[in-house]
């Protein structure tokens, strides 16, 4: 079950999720921004670390839906004409990844119009 209070408002640097795992306890390293402050008059602040469960004495990292499973959702970033000036849009997400000029010009090309 997702805890929408817990998460983070989507940024940019939604892209990698850093988990910890310390005595068979798994715990997710929360990437937090500005976004998120308006937030805290309605919830707890969002910690830096948080505990999400514990793994079995196989050690194997579940994937699913369930209590002690990890729920991994893909996040898909708005397109330009979409995102208002706060959110994740495609060209914001390309830009903080790319530096080349005529490679960006490239992948943005590849991502709108007919292409998206």
């Amino acid at each position: 079950r997702r805890f929408n209070d817990k998460e983070p408002v989507p940024n940019i640097h939604h892209w990698q999720q850093e988990f910890v795992i310390i005595d068979k306890r798994v715990f997710i390293r929360n990437k937090t921004s500005h976004m998120d402050e308006p937030r805290y008059d309605k919830i707890d602040k969002i910690p830096a670390e948080e505990e999400i469960f514990t793994i079995q004495d196989d050690m194997v990292l579940p994937i699913g839906k369930e209590a002690g499973e990890l729920n991994m959702i893909i996040l898909i970033p708005k397109t330009e004409k979409r995102a208002s000036n706060e959110d994740v849009s495609l060209n914001k997400l390309l830009r903080s990844r790319v530096e080349d000029p005529e490679a960006l010009k490239m992948l943005t090309e590849s991502f709108t119009g007919k292409n998206s």
